[in-house]
């Protein structure tokens, strides 16, 4: 019998709500006989929780989280309790190995747990945390406001999630440059891991033109993190239907931004299975991002066949994108946008190259098998250790 603790800083009603379910995301390959989830959020979880665990026995508990400002930055004599609330469900379950996502509180919590029950620990970390700080904090009038006490927080955690990833016996990130920070942080045995996606993605199979072309942009609309403003402005000099799908703390701000542009058309989230059923139907997707990440959107993308144009980032690129031919990348103007989707939406033969290219690269590098037997592979070395 083979016991995982998954240690969980997230909000399992809203992934749900969202369709973000990928089969078996937590227990690749059906590995595990039983999984604990010790959530620091959900004190109920969603059906939806079969999906991501598999076929394997779930026993579920809740722990809450300390407050930051009473803990005076979650100093160990003040989150002993909380700590010691972990190793009681723990202890009674009597995993194998812990798994975290993310080295925050959950981290914490999980450093604790390894030491105390001396198990393998295993963490992915999925953004590059210190630079992302700052280009949310730059882009993001929100964000500056309270500037002083992201930073803060930053600054006070931060040696706190260098002892987790140096403690990790395995640390999965989810793209090169988020590899580069572990190294920063001192983290060792690191594998490169891409996001798992769904399985069932419908695949294109004509590159002709309607009428009228349709492109898609899907994404989390974030001011200083990831949001269409630049795509939407490029609009104006291209002649298509733009399909926003997404919602976020800018979203009237954008809505406000294509007012006068009837082929912008905004839509809220769908489940996943009905957006990935959905990229056969569109030409183009576009996705501009602002910090440093290969989205699952993207990958979803590439695997369907549908030609994909990102932008560049150039103080801290993206490693997998540069130079590369199965995406279009092009500079974050609104006519540099323009002028990369017009270039494809004129040539259809280099339209259908990029789209099979992307899907060629995709199905090598990104494919959901191939992603769900690398993470299996990572508890069985591990547990065979």
């Amino acid at each position: 019998m083979k016991r995982l603790l998954l240690i969980l800083d997230i909000d399992l009603h809203v992934i749900a709500a969202k369709g973000e379910v990928v089969k078996r995301y937590y227990n690749p390959c059906n590995y595990f006989d039983e999984i604990m989830i010790l959530s620091l959020q959900n004190e109920t979880y969603p059906q939806a929780i079969y999906t991501l665990i598999g076929d394997c026995k779930l026993t579920y508990a809740f722990v809450g989280k300390p407050s930051f400002l009473k803990t005076l930055g979650y100093r160990d004599n003040l989150i002993t309790s909380w700590l010691e609330k972990g190793l009681h469900h723990a202890e009674k379950f009597s995993p194998d190995v812990i798994r975290i996502y993310s080295n925050g509180l959950n981290g914490i919590m999980g450093l604790y747990l390894k030491r105390k029950l001396n198990l393998p620990l295993i963490c992915s970390t999925h953004d590059v945390e210190d630079r992302c700080y700052e280009q949310t904090i730059k882009c993001n009038p929100i964000y500056t406001e309270i500037g002083l006490k992201v930073r803060m927080m930053d600054f006070v955690t931060r040696h706190r999630k260098q002892a987790v990833l140096k403690a990790v016996d395995t640390n999965i990130v989810v793209y090169e440059s988020v590899a580069d920070y572990v190294h920063r942080m001192q983290g060792k045995n690191i594998q490169i891991i891409y996001n798992n996606v769904s399985e069932d993605i419908p695949v294109k199979t004509s590159y002709s033109l309607k009428e009228k072309p349709k492109i898609l942009n899907i994404g989390r609309q974030t001011l200083g993190i990831k949001e269409p403003s630049n795509i939407i402005k490029a609009m104006d000099h291209v002649t298509a239907i733009l399909d926003i799908i997404g919602e976020g703390d800018c979203h009237e701000m954008l809505v406000n931004l294509a007012k006068n542009n009837n082929d912008v058309r905004f839509y809220p989230f769908r489940p996943n299975h009905e957006l990935i059923e959905a990229f056969k139907e569109y030409d183009l997707l576009v996705y501009r991002f602002l910090n440093w990440e290969i989205a699952k959107t993207v990958i979803e993308a590439l695997l369907s066949g549908i030609p994909v144009i990102i932008n560049r980032k150039k103080d801290f690129p993206v490693k997998e994108f540069e130079n590369s031919d199965f995406v279009y990348l092009v500079d974050d103007t609104p006519q540099s946008w323009a002028n990369g989707i017009n270039e494809l939406l004129s040539d259809n033969e280099k339209r259908e190259k990029l789209g099979r290219t992307g899907r060629e690269y995709a199905l090598e590098f990104f494919s959901p098998e191939q992603m769900e037997s690398k993470h299996m592979h990572v508890y069985d070395n591990i547990l065979s250790t």
